[in-house]
């Protein structure tokens, strides 16, 4: 995501300041979100991982030839995929947005 042309158009007040202040501020949301967005992570791990090993533990089909033995973990990963990267831009804009409340009220 962009957060730099998010940023324009969220706050127009703030066209004038440097890209450079812009980037610093991004960085500054991203590394202090760090940990929570890590636990989402695996968070989506465990979500990937759990109905996957169920499945697994109530058939009793060979893997080979069960074809939901192959589309079960590309949909978990993309569902989970899709959760992160939400939650990730989600935290990130919103502390952009303290940030810059904090810098410019």
């Amino acid at each position: 995501m962009n957060y730099l042309n998010w940023m324009k158009k969220t706050f127009p007040e703030l066209t004038e300041t440097p890209e450079e202040t812009f980037q610093s501020y991004i960085q500054k949301a991203e590394s202090d979100t760090e940990i929570l967005r890590l636990c989402i992570m695996y968070a989506g791990t465990l979500i990937f991982f759990i109905p996957f090993s169920l499945y697994q533990a109530i058939t009793e089909v060979p893997f080979y030839l069960d074809p939901w033995y192959w589309l079960l973990p590309i949909a978990f990963f993309k569902v989970g995929g899709f959760i992160y990267l939400y939650c990730e831009q989600k935290l990130i804009k919103n502390r952009l947005k303290k940030i810059v409340q904090l810098k410019y009220t």
